[in-house]
Order: C-alpha cells, then structure tokens, then sequence
C-alpha cells in the first residue's frame, strides 16, 4: 500500500505566498504609472504657462454639506483675448476678473446686486443675465420676488424684467437656476419655496 504525501497548511502556504506578492507588485507598477502618466501633463501645463492662482475662497466654493441644491456661485468665461470669471460668493456685489489668454490677471469690475439673493448667471449670445432674488415673507403679490437683469458684454446695464408674488416665499429654495437663450428668448430654470396660505 502506497502511503500518500501529507502537505501542510503552511507548505500550501509557502507554495502560493509568492502569487500575491506578484499581483501587489504589478498593481502598485500600474498604479505609479497612471499617477505619473496623469501628473506630467499637469506639470507641463503649468510650467507651460507660468501661472498660480492664488485666492482665499478655500471651502467657499459651490460646496455644502446641506442635503438640498444651491445656485451655482462662480462662473468661467471666455471673451476677446482672453477669459472672465463671475464670482457672486462675496458678501456684496458680484466681482467679474479678467484674464488675459495665459491666464494672467487683467483687471476686475464690480456688478450692483440689484437684489439681495443671486440667483445665476448666463452668457447669452450678445448679452450677459443675471438673475437676483428677494424673501417675501409677508407673501404679498406685489412684492418683487426675482428679477432677470440684461447686460451687454461691457457690464454696461441694458433693462430688466421682474416676478411679482408668484407664490413665492424664498427665490431659488433647495436647488439650482439654469438659462438657455432660443431665438433671442431667455428661459430661466428655477425653483422656490411656495407660500403657506392661498
């Protein structure tokens, strides 16, 4: 009678131990080759076009830890030589930098908040929209509750249209505001808080 071989736990063990250390060797290779693959680009770039933005919005993006939408706050644009930003984060009025096309800073404007609550912004096709808002807390239907301001691409303040009432209490409550431009019509894409009482 032949005696059959024992193998032991730990001899399997050591039979298979160099196979996982392989795998962790080549997904930490493919690993280092993506990091290095994703980071020259970003190197080059950068030294490319000698630029560092430097700010003090750390935290102040569009970022929340509420459980609902906001309004977007910050905008990039791109116009004759070179490119703009709209910033409506600060506590007053809206701050609109121009850059130059290596992104070097060219100057800034301040745009009035025509009412207290920004609501978006929109580069149309000739013109520049921003829509503001106000609380009615009273929910009267005289009071003015949004207002769709129109530009030119100099800032220079060309008219308005406005929302009275509309059942509204807060202007832009728990989400975003989108526009579009079609055959030289605005649609503006909203949501509020409704009154509670008819």
């Amino acid at each position: 009678m032949k005696e059959r071989s024992r193998i032991t736990k730990s001899e399997e063990n050591k039979k298979y131990s160099s196979f996982p250390c392989c795998i962790r060797i080549a997904v930490f290779c493919m690993v280092m080759l993506v990091s290095v693959i994703t980071v020259i680009p970003h190197a080059v770039c950068a030294e490319e076009r000698n630029c560092t933005f430097i700010n003090n919005n750390a935290n102040a993006q569009d970022y929340s830890c509420s459980y609902h939408a906001q309004c977007v706050k910050s905008y990039l644009g791109e116009e004759q030589g070179g490119y703009y930003r709209v910033e409506a984060n600060t506590d007053g009025d809206i701050l609109v930098d121009h850059y130059n096309r290596d992104w070097r800073y060219v100057s800034q404007q301040w745009i009035q908040k025509e009412l207290p609550i920004f609501g978006g912004f929109y580069e149309g096709e000739n013109a520049f929209f921003c829509v503001f808002g106000q609380e009615n807390m009273e929910e009267s239907n005289e009071k003015e509750v949004v207002r769709v301001v129109k530009y030119d691409k100099e800032w220079r303040r060309i008219g308005a249209a406005s929302l009275y009432g509309a059942d509204t209490v807060e202007p832009f409550r728990a989400g975003s505001l989108r526009m579009t431009e079609v055959n030289d019509k605005l649609y503006v894409h909203t949501c509020h808080k409704r009154h509670k009482t008819k």
